[in-house]
């Protein structure tokens, strides 16, 4: 198996543990969503696997007093055939855009 095995680990302050999760690359935003009086925070990353290419979005910490907790987003990303070894390496939000 030569493909690039990704590993990063999120430590949670309030509950002073850690978490393993298979990805390549990951970023942090402060995101105000929509009905909600306070940003939450978000951990975004991304992973690829055998089975294909995906970006996870999961809110982090408990919700701000008042909001809605983030439901968990989860969207396949696409690698063509020629680019079967690619892996992501870098993850940027645009707070403007709304892109990762």
């Amino acid at each position: 198996d030569n493909r690039v095995v990704g590993a990063m680990q999120l430590y949670s302050t309030e509950r002073k543990v850690s978490q393993p999760i298979e990805g390549h690359a990951a970023c942090f935003v402060s995101f105000k969503t929509e009905g909600n009086p306070h940003p939450s925070n978000l951990f975004c990353f991304s992973v690829r696997t055998i089975q294909g290419g995906k970006l996870h979005v999961i809110e982090i910490g408990s919700p701000p007093a008042g909001n809605q907790p983030f439901q968990k987003k989860q969207v396949e990303v696409y690698y063509p055939a020629e680019a079967a070894t690619d892996f992501p390496v870098a993850m940027q939000v645009c707070n403007s855009y709304f892109i990762i």
